[in-house]
């Protein structure tokens, strides 16, 4: 079988763009031309994700930060001006500067007592809002991925632009993707277990620390009786709007 270059040229049998110089060398026996589509079930067959897998991999890669807003007179912008307490200070993190390919979406930005910060976006520049009193600092932590698929969440944010934050320099974390969590929920048990050679059958729980409630099941239910050997770990995982949060793993093998 040739192999073609991707021009607009012509293609004739025997030779490519009718030139002398791209003759094919042998003999061709048979050409056969095919123009349809693939079925679903073709596809399922050829591309599912349980049919690619040869591990499970729930626990992928993401990137963590710190923000630091110090309202000190040394980091404030107009250095003639008096410190004072800021009602709706804004803090810019331009993703373009930090060097990695961020999915914008993916952004969630936490105060350090855990609550989230809602935010805007404009481009790879998200700004977010926050109270700061006289001579007082924040410390936030933004988390981001860069191949999740969280639709935009961005609000209108306004106030004044008085201080230069200082940001730490970035960290990946071990976290457990939504995206991956909802591939194999949505996955067939025994394909799973196929493509990826487990001898004995399997479950994986995924309870939220804080809501106690379960966020991921996979897998038949435990035998009533029986050798059950069980592990169980904690991890960050995302929700479904993006939020990273505690939850407790349970795998179960028999």
């Amino acid at each position: 079988m040739a192999s073609l270059a991707s021009t607009p040229a012509s293609i004739t049998i025997g030779n490519y763009g009718r030139g002398g110089d791209y003759r094919f060398n042998g003999s061709i026996d048979e050409v056969v031309i095919y123009n349809r589509s693939l079925g679903s079930d073709e596809v399922y067959n050829l591309w599912a994700y349980e049919n690619l897998l040869d591990r499970i991999g729930l626990s992928t890669r993401a990137y963590r930060f710190s923000v630091l807003v110090n309202n000190s007179q040394s980091y404030w912008k107009n250095q003639s001006l008096p410190v004072e307490t800021i009602s709706n200070e804004l803090v810019k993190v331009n993703f373009t500067e930090l060097g990695y390919g961020a999915k914008i979406p993916s952004v969630a930005v936490y105060e350090a007592n855990g609550s989230r910060v809602g935010y805007e976006i404009n481009g790879n520049i998200v700004t977010f809002r926050t109270a700061i009193s006289a001579n007082s600092a924040k410390n936030f932590t933004v988390y981001f991925d860069d191949d999740s698929t969280f639709p935009d969440q961005t609000q209108s944010i306004t106030g004044v632009d008085n201080l230069s934050e200082v940001m730490e320099p970035v960290q990946p974390v071990q976290i457990i993707q939504n995206r991956k969590m909802g591939a194999l929920e949505n996955a067939n048990y025994t394909r799973i277990k196929n493509s990826t050679g487990l001898p004995r059958d399997f479950g994986i729980r995924m309870n939220d620390v804080d809501a106690s409630s379960s966020v991921l099941s996979f897998g038949p239910p435990v035998p009533p009786s029986g050798n059950v050997i069980s592990f169980r770990r904690f991890a960050l995982y995302q929700n479904a709007t993006g939020a990273v949060r505690k939850a407790r793993i349970t795998i179960q093998v028999w």
